[in-house]
């Protein structure tokens, strides 16, 4: 998040970091966080696991903010936004988005791109 605020004062910094972006918008989500998300879960049900949702499906938050992260380094590039909604659009097993507010995201910049480019 504070790359987002970052950005406009040193986008030459944050421009490094599209590498470290693409792979958490590519990065399957976690599920080896058991022992923190576990001892989390357990203080909030009260000590029993009843109930709770499992942390790979809270953890795809982090495809949100890189592919936001991933839009701003390259809003000025339209080619760059049409080859990164096809690469992430086409739902191939390893560029899955399963973060529905990110999928949303890829929603707009498709119609961004289409409202830009008639063909």
């Amino acid at each position: 998040m504070s790359s987002y605020h970052l950005f406009p004062i040193a986008s030459a910094i944050i421009k490094r970091w599209s590498n470290e972006a693409q792979e958490a918008v590519n990065a399957k989500a976690v599920s080896s966080m058991s022992y923190t998300a576990s001892a989390a879960a357990a203080y909030i049900s009260g000590g029993g696991s009843n109930g709770y949702q499992s942390a790979s499906t809270s953890s795809y938050i982090m495809q949100y903010h890189a592919l936001g992260l991933l839009y701003l380094m390259r809003e000025k590039d339209r080619m760059a936004i049409t080859k990164m909604v096809q690469q992430f659009g086409a739902g191939k097993s390893a560029n899955v988005i399963r973060n529905p507010m990110a999928i949303c995201m890829l929603i707009r910049f498709a119609r961004k791109v289409m409202d830009e480019d008639p063909k």
